[in-house]
Order: structure tokens, then sequence, then C-alpha cells
């Protein structure tokens, strides 16, 4: 392994008795476990379609079918270097989640294609795998307004965070912004990757094969104005950025320089930005992988229960008008929720 590939390989930099590869095979045990127990503990609507190939799908995880006015919905967006892992080992933090409010949560497994999916080779690019996030926010949109949801909160670890500060990162037409981002009450961005071109130089860009116009329109710290622009549609919603003590430096630097290219441009916007960016949070003790399996019980999301916990209030609650996608009573039954409601989410969402 060159210097610069240990650099950029997460499982290198471990202070644990375990090997590289223990490390890896752990993380995938201790998730596929925890989503185990949320498909056999929690109502589950499996492989709702959001996108354009049969990868692009996620999983609704809530208490009940019947699915209370007002849940905040949560989304994890895995990671695995745009090449592993699934929305099959993602729910893994379904289960705490739902148990920490009375009315749980609408919890969100997301799927996307892998780079190593030569059968959906039209979408496994990094340019496809990216501009899919637009096909993900709309329709998770439209599902959250169909349930009556009171917010949307986003979790992304490692690619998954690029992913998620992607999403926020693209070009959206200005009279669906407000829309597309009124609802997103927080973005915990989790361990992440946000400059893609020193990814070109190490083994993680074989299956990829990255381009120079990937690397500049895909690597979210060379976004940031997009991103401000898009967010200033939120209520004040707050952007976390977390990694942990015994990431690999070159992770831990990523990081910090999102956090700071972000602050700069929030700084120079006009009107302020509309959104909030702690300062970065590095926990103690935990690494690039035992930081997301732990996260339930992680002192970070501490926050998370009692921003659920707001979301019940009528003075915090958003607003959803009366007969949007044909809601009418107080409750809303997750079983409903059809393919009609996200395929070409585009079109659907806008002509209503």
């Amino acid at each position: 392994m060159t210097p610069l590939d240990k650099a950029w390989s997460p499982s290198q930099w471990i202070h644990r008795d375990l090997t590289p590869q223990e490390v890896v095979l752990n993380h995938q045990s201790v998730t596929l476990k925890g989503s185990e127990l949320a498909r056999r503990n929690l109502y589950c609507k499996a492989n709702v379609r959001y996108g354009a190939t049969a990868k692009n799908v996620f999983d609704l995880y809530t208490t009940s079918p019947n699915v209370p006015t007002g849940c905040p919905m949560v989304v994890y967006i895995h990671g695995g270097y745009w090449q592993y892992l699934s929305k099959e080992e993602s729910a893994f933090l379904a289960p705490s989640l739902n148990a920490s409010r009375p009315d749980g949560v609408v919890f969100v497994a997301v799927d996307y294609v892998l780079a190593s999916e030569k059968e959906h080779e039209e979408h496994a690019s990094m340019a496809g795998i990216y501009s899919a996030m637009q096909d993900l926010l709309r329709a998770l949109n439209v599902v959250a307004r169909k349930l009556n949801c009171s917010a949307i909160h986003f979790i992304g670890h490692s690619a998954g965070a690029h992913l998620l500060a992607g999403m926020c990162s693209l070009d959206y037409p200005s009279d669906q912004r407000p829309w597309l981002f009124k609802l997103v009450k927080s973005l915990w961005l989790v361990s992440g990757v946000y400059e893609l071109e020193p990814i070109r130089h190490t083994y993680v860009n074989e299956p990829l094969q990255l381009s120079s116009a990937e690397v500049e329109a895909c690597s979210p710290v060379r976004q940031v104005e997009k991103f401000i622009r898009n967010m200033k549609n939120s209520s004040d919603a707050v952007v976390h950025i977390v990694y942990g003590e015994f990431e690999a430096p070159t992770f831990e630097l990523e990081s910090l320089q999102y956090f700071h290219a972000l602050k700069k441009a929030m700084e120079e916007t006009t009107g302020g930005a509309g959104f909030s960016v702690p300062e970065p949070v590095k926990v103690s003790g935990r690494d690039h992988f035992d930081v997301i399996d732990d996260l339930k019980n992680n002192h970070v999301l501490e926050k998370l229960p009692k921003m659920f916990g707001e979301d019940q209030t009528a003075t915090n609650r958003t607003k959803t008008p009366t007969g949007l996608l044909g809601i009418t009573s107080q409750n809303c039954d997750l079983r409903e929720v059809s393919l009609r409601d996200v395929v070409n989410a585009s079109t659907y969402i806008f002509t209503l």
C-alpha cells in the first residue's frame, strides 16, 4: 500500500485490537444486525423507488403503518466509498430513534447505485450517483408531505456524508428550492469526504475512474455557494460536522476544510445564510467506523431526540396545507405510499 493509499484508507488508522479487514467486517456486522433488528421489530415499507434504476430505492421504518401527524423523518445515507454497503445495513439507527419519542419517527434507509455495479453502468459513475441525489430529495419531500412529517433530518456517513453535502449543493430551479428545503431541519455530516481530487490518485478511484469534470462538479467543498443558496430556504436548519478522534488525518482535515469553506462563504452571503454550522465535533475515543456504529448511544446525537421532542409542539411543527397529496386526516397510513407518489417526482409534485 502506498503512503497516499494509506492516507485515504480509514481502516489503517484504527486504535482497536483489530486488523483493518476485521474492522471493516465488524462494521458491516454491527450495522447489519442492527438493521435486522429494525426489520423484525418495526413496520417496514420496502423498496420505494425514487430514481432511474432498480437501486434507486429506499425503505421506510415506523412503529406502525399508521403514522401520527407531526412525526419527523430521519434519513440515513450509507458510506462504503461509493462501492460497498446498501440499505440492508442502513436501518440500524431506526429502533433507537423510534424509541426516542412517543410517536416514533419515519426512518428512511437509502440505497443508491454503486460504482462497482457495472450492470447499471450508465448510472454508476460519480456524476450519475451524485445527480441521483436530486431525485432522492424530491421523492423524500413527496413522502414527507404525504405522511404529514414535521421535519426532515439527514445523516450521512463517509461517502454518504459526501452525497448528503452534494445533494444540498446541486442545481435546482429557483422556484423549487423553497419547497425542497423548507422541511430540512438538520444535516449530520459524519466523517465525510468533500474534495475528490486526492481520491483520483488512490486505489479508491479504480472503479470510480473520476474525470476532472466530475471532481469539479462533485466536490462539495468547491460548491459551497450553491449549498448556501439551497439551504437558505430551510428554516433555521443546523449543519453538524462530526468525525472521530482516530480518523485518518486526511478525513479530519476534510471535515475542517469543509467547515471553514462553509463559514467563509456564509460570512460573505448578503442577508445571512438562514442556517447555522456549529464548530465541528471530534468524538473522543471513536474512529471512522465506530463513530457511526455507536451513533445511537453517542453523546454527539443527544440533541436529535430533543429536536424530535420539540417537533411535537405546535409552535415548531411545519404546517402542511390541507389536501396536499390527498391528506385530510390527522394520521396517514404508510401502506398508502405508492410508486405513483415518487416516480417522476420532479413532474408530479409541482403539478399538484
